[in-house]
């Protein structure tokens, strides 16, 4: 198990908006993860292999669980409860079909579908934009860490 350590960074340095690392303030391109240093490095790490929150929240909005497959590098296993809840609720409606009545066919069906629908637009929205930019190398910051 490789153990953490505490990130300090001297009086002209900063740190990187990408990794954490600390990188010198005049430098253009963190030396730990390559990522550009100055301007607007969100935008720029978008062009590079990044993500939208915008498109996240949108994908969420009318494919349900789906849009867990935009993110599938750190959200395969939410797809993947989205799959296994709609495939057992089939294979419980398909053998119980002829003693369900048309309320249980809601109850049965939508509403579990509904549920994950929702889980999947919130789960979408609340993430930072940051998130998004960085994705797949997003590493939420430890406690006393900027950013």
């Amino acid at each position: 198990m490789e153990a953490t350590r505490m990130r300090t960074k001297g009086p002209d340095e900063v740190f990187c908006w990408s990794c954490g690392e600390p990188i010198k303030r005049e430098a253009v391109i963190c030396v730990h993860c390559g990522v550009l240093a100055r301007g607007d490095a969100p935008t720029s790490l978008v062009a590079h292999g990044g993500k939208s929150k915008v498109a996240a929240v949108m994908l969420a909005a009318f494919l349900s669980y789906w849009c867990w497959l935009y993110t599938v590098k750190l959200d395969y296993w939410k797809f993947l409860i989205g799959i296994v809840v709609q495939a057992a609720m089939g294979v419980f409606v398909i053998l119980n079909f002829r003693y369900l009545t048309a309320g249980d066919l809601v109850w049965i069906s939508v509403v579990p579908m509904v549920a994950v629908w929702i889980w999947a637009i919130v789960d979408r929205a609340v993430r930072s934009a940051a998130y998004y930019a960085r994705y797949p190398n997003y590493r939420a910051p430890s406690r006393g860490t900027p950013p």
